[in-house]
């Protein structure tokens, strides 16, 4: 989640527009998953 916030942070910084139906579609193209091939 800190990356998220991280990713959002410098969109908004670089664009002076904070557009949150394109951020959101920018942050649904960050690759994530689990941290280990198991899911416990």
């Amino acid at each position: 989640m800190n990356e998220f916030a991280y990713l959002g942070e410098i969109y908004v910084r670089s664009n002076d527009v904070i557009d949150l139906p394109a951020l959101s579609l920018l942050l649904a193209k960050t690759p994530c998953g689990p941290l280990y091939a198991r899911h416990a």
